[in-house]
């Protein structure tokens, strides 16, 4: 009962209800009775190890990615599910237990969902690693990598299969989470209306407690095979060189053959692990030429078959990537945002001088 209020304690404010209507503050006020009950349903759905259907349907909500991707294509949009509070709420139960036991090596590399991480520090990684290398006098040839909807296409029976090889999640968790992961379903609400409901045989949902440690579980070793591949940029021997953020990969190498090897890597490892990679949101920059020229439009790049084109810029992490080492570029950008919103400000009627920081 202490695990079970602990947990309702914690719960956010303001978050929409699964297909039941029930909030986390109807739970919250709920009171003592209902914790017993919830309690006594917690204890047999763990005995039973089998997770009601009515936990396992819910609510998708695509959200667009962009202003201008509202009348776009499936996949500019990304989606939200909606799940009952009750089946977060045992999710946030069975996390909070596996992770008392020890940890599994999530690799350092990956900053999605760690304790004092984010886009910001992984970002701030790659470009410390590209200026060491500048500093150097070396090239940094890297490529930005996108997977396709990485949350809604992961193939289940390879997460579940890492989970108990490589996580060590054995027994009746195991068996727990793979209940989940069984008959799901969903139906989609927009614009008011609601879609027939329908079943999910591929994914992990964004909006469920367990799934952001699912999905680390799912692509972790991807990263230790491109770190064993001995390709990639270590820097004072330690690996730098595939850090990632979520679906966002980033390769780093300092000769152009390696990246080359480390692309093959990566091929390999997606039609292994069913994994779809974005040729159009992949894009190779590189780093620290003395002379940008036409140098690259002479270089060729391919992940399989699928030739990658190379770029000057590219907008990753929330940053703008810039081959110019002087960052050119990047400045000016950053200035032609400040002027923009300084011009609307105008609009509205405020005036130079006019502004109260306060």
């Amino acid at each position: 009962m202490e695990e079970l209020k602990e947990v309702v304690k914690n719960l956010p404010n303001g978050k929409a209800p699964g297909l039941d209507g029930v909030c986390y503050e109807h739970v919250k006020i709920g009171g003592g009775t209902l914790l017993s009950n919830m309690l006594s349903l917690f204890n047999m759905i763990i005995t039973e190890e089998k997770i009601p259907a009515s936990f396992k349907i819910a609510i998708k909500i695509p959200i667009p990615k962009s202003h201008n991707a509202k009348n776009s294509g499936f996949d500019d949009h990304r989606g939200i599910s909606l799940l009952p509070a009750f089946d977060k709420i045992l999710q946030r139960i069975i996390l909070n237990r596996i992770q008392s036991l020890p940890p599994t090596q999530i690799h350092s590399l990956q900053g999605a969902y760690q304790k004092e991480q984010d886009a910001l520090t992984t970002a701030f990684m790659i470009d410390e690693s590209i200026k060491s290398c500048c500093d150097e006098g070396d090239c940094v040839y890297a490529c930005f990598v996108d997977i396709r909807k990485a949350f809604d296409k992961m193939w289940i029976d390879a997460m579940l299969y890492k989970l108990f090889h490589k996580a060590g999640i054995k027994g009746k968790c195991w068996r727990i989470i793979r209940s989940w992961y069984s008959n799901m379903s969903e139906l989609v609400h927009i614009n008011g209306a609601y879609s027939r409901i329908y079943n999910l045989r591929q994914g992990t949902r964004q909006g469920g407690i367990l799934s952001p440690w699912l999905f680390l579980v799912y692509i972790n070793d991807l990263i230790y095979e491109l770190e064993n591949t001995g390709w990639s940029l270590f820097l004072y021997n330690k690996h730098f060189g595939s850090p990632m953020f979520a679906d966002d990969l980033t390769l780093l190498s300092r000769v152009k053959k390696s990246l080359d090897r480390l692309l093959c890597c990566l091929h390999n490892y997606a039609i292994k692990w069913r994994i779809e990679l974005n040729i159009n949101k992949t894009v190779i920059m590189v780093f620290g030429e003395k002379i940008i020229s036409s140098i690259g439009s002479e270089r060729t790049w391919l992940l399989g078959d699928s030739p990658l084109r190379e770029s000057d810029t590219w907008k990753n992490l929330g940053k703008l990537w810039h081959a110019d080492p002087d960052f050119t570029e990047v400045v000016r950008a950053t200035m032609n945002k400040g002027f923009d919103v300084i011009s609307k400000l105008s609009k509205l009627g405020c005036k130079a001088g006019g502004l109260n920081p306060k």
